[in-house]
């Protein structure tokens, strides 16, 4: 099989190419592209070849050359550097303009829609350039990976990607439609205290919670929005997977766990983080535990800074990969934190600003300048290793699934700021149902308020009930990841049914064919 290196523009033959190797599972991964769905697939694959996989790990190949360059400008190795036996392949965009991979849209319409035809042509050629592999595991947004596992004659393993709950929203997506419930009656804005009902066999597995606590991509207006057909598609495809791997654990969705378990083969194997930095045991003997997988070179010396500061005293802020503000949102931001006097650090993406970059928004040198040394403002931040950090006390979040994973298993309070996707209903399970933090009302960035909740969460008084239960979740989450743990254990369970699947199989080919 060949494997693109981007560097030199050329084709490089793989150091395993050849026949079928035997028992050995070998699977093809394939991300979502963007970094928050980057990264946990890259620890996934990391806890897979701990376990003697091999991995093929496909990325779009601008976010393979990102991933290159960052990585070599942090001086970070990559896996097979590190011993693991995983090998990251670069796909050709036709020249798609880099801007489609910082919009959120675009990237559906190139890889995820029905017609994500590039993405998935050149996977069907990686396949017929190796037979080899025993499984693709796709992230669940790419719905066509099930296709795809079909005309070769392999199982498709879905990445489920966000919280189990969602998994058994989508299960009721059908019951909201016959009920009347969606299409929306009325415009988003003027949702307000319409309740969600329940699947009957489900009962007691969904908290009951309005309408506008569901996914954004739930609440469509009009049979022909397309969200429709996206969230049929995932609903099929993962009808069809052989296993679905979630990024959760067992003790923070027992419920949902359960009831999807009793239905579907469904598995928990978070939080897929490295496991040493919750207490974990697999990658303690590795020379480095970072995830290999950023898109943009990571500020390090924000660590240093750390150092200088009270412990608990620093609130993290980060808006994640995709979601983008505006002028007016960044600075009602920097008024409320400088307002807050808590200490910060605040990571703003190089294309986070929908007008540009942050310097040139008014007011943002001045506020620089009169938190310096209280604060600091950088680019992007090995964010596990900052949530570890003893002076890190609050996460001002948007509440994308791997942040809000991360927070909660470094035992991090998280202050939920939703702007996109199912970020508002990760929000409200944060503060509502899990306890671990408070929110901000969806979209309403105002000062003001931004304050009021950074006080409430940074101290005592406010915010020490939450930062005790906090602490039950991270142990809860070291719990999961230990020899004989629930994500521990599931994972040894898929990888040996994996090794029988490999033991049973001939090379493989494209069925379809005659």
């Amino acid at each position: 099989m060949r494997r693109i290196n981007l560097r030199e523009d050329s084709y490089s033959n793989s150091p395993h190419e050849g026949g079928y190797a035997g028992a050995r599972p070998h699977a093809l991964v394939i991300p979502y592209p963007g970094q928050s769905h980057i990264t946990p697939m890259m620890q996934l694959s990391k806890q897979l070849a701990v376990r003697g996989f091999e991995i093929t790990f496909v990325n779009s190949g601008h976010n393979h050359k990102q991933l290159l360059d960052s990585q070599s400008a942090a001086a970070v190795p990559l896996p097979h550097q590190l011993g693991l036996d995983i090998w990251l392949v670069g796909l050709p965009d036709d020249d798609l303009p880099s801007e489609y991979f910082n919009n959120y849209e675009h990237v559906n319409e190139v890889y995820s829609n029905a017609n994500g035809y590039l993405f998935r042509e050149k996977v069907v050629k990686v396949l017929e350039d190796n037979p080899t592999v025993t499984c693709i595991i796709s992230h669940h947004y790419l719905s066509w990976g099930q296709e795809v596992a079909d005309k070769f004659g392999i199982p498709n393993v879905v990445y489920w990607s966000v919280m189990a709950t969602l998994y058994c929203l989508y299960m009721q997506f059908p019951l909201l439609l016959e009920k009347g419930y969606l299409p929306l009656k009325c415009k988003k804005e003027t949702l307000s205290g319409i309740r969600v009902p329940l699947v009957p066999d489900l009962e007691g597995l969904v908290p009951r919670f309005s309408l506008t606590d569901l996914p954004d991509f739930f609440q469509i207006e009009d049979i022909s929005d397309p969200h429709y057909e996206f969230i049929n598609r995932q609903r099929e495809s993962l009808r069809q997977a052989k296993w679905v791997l979630v990024n959760t654990f067992e003790s923070l969705e027992t419920e949902a766990m359960e009831a999807l378990r009793a239905r579907i083969p469904v598995y928990s194997v978070g939080p897929l983080l490295p496991s040493s930095l919750v207490g974990g045991h697999r990658f303690e003997s590795l020379p480095d535990n970072r995830a290999c997988s950023a898109l943009w070179p990571e500020e390090n010396q924000c660590l240093q800074w750390l150092d200088t500061q009270a412990p608990d005293s620093v609130i993290y802020i980060s808006f994640g990969s995709f979601a983008s503000l505006t002028d007016v949102q960044i600075q009602e931001l920097a008024k409320g934190i400088e307002a807050s006097q808590q200490p910060f650090l605040w990571a703003v993406r190089p294309n986070a600003i929908k007008s540009g970059t942050i310097s040139k928004i008014e007011g943002i040198e001045s506020f620089v300048t009169r938190t310096k040394g209280r604060g600091m403002l950088v680019s992007w931040v090995p964010q596990p290793l900052v949530l570890q950090h003893p002076s890190v006390g609050g996460f001002l979040s948007h509440c994308g699934w791997n942040s809000t994973m991360e927070g909660i298993s470094m035992g991090v309070p998280v202050l939920g700021c939703p702007l996109i996707a199912e970020q508002n209903t990760n929000a409200w399970f944060v503060e509502h149902h899990w306890k671990a933090g408070l929110s901000i009302k969806e979209g309403k960035i105002e000062a003001n308020e931004v304050e009021k909740k950074i006080r409430s969460l940074m101290e005592e008084e406010g915010g020490g009930e939450v930062r005790r239960k906090c602490s039950e979740w991270k142990d809860k989450a070291r719990e999961a990841l230990i020899q004989g743990g629930s994500s521990s254990t599931n994972l040894d369970a898929f990888v040996l049914e994996m090794h029988e699947v490999a033991a049973k199989r001939k090379p493989m080919r494209d069925q379809t064919r005659p």
